[in-house]
């Protein structure tokens, strides 16, 4: 693959910074729900130092996810935050 290639690949899976929706970024590791499927869709993403709004998480980022069922129902009651550090 050729560098170009790879910044491009790179700039559209990159999962830093505040999103709504996407892939989340995980500082440490994926929390047990998601990784068994129950809360496995990014809601929201909020990231410290990305971006011109400056939330300070300690250098790490929070995340709200939610099931795919959930989602689609318009449920959330049982949405999840996790928060990590770097």
């Amino acid at each position: 693959m050729s560098e170009k290639e790879w910044n491009a690949l790179y700039n559209v899976c990159d999962a830093l910074g505040s999103r709504v929706g996407g892939y989340p970024w995980f500082d440490q590791h994926a929390p047990a729900y998601y990784d068994i499927g129950q809360c496995n869709v990014l809601l929201l993403q909020l990231d410290s130092g990305a971006g011109k709004v400056n939330i300070d998480f300690n250098g790490g980022n929070c995340d709200f996810l939610i099931s795919r069922e959930d989602l689609l129902t318009r449920n959330f009651s049982k949405v999840r935050y996790d928060w990590q550090s770097t």
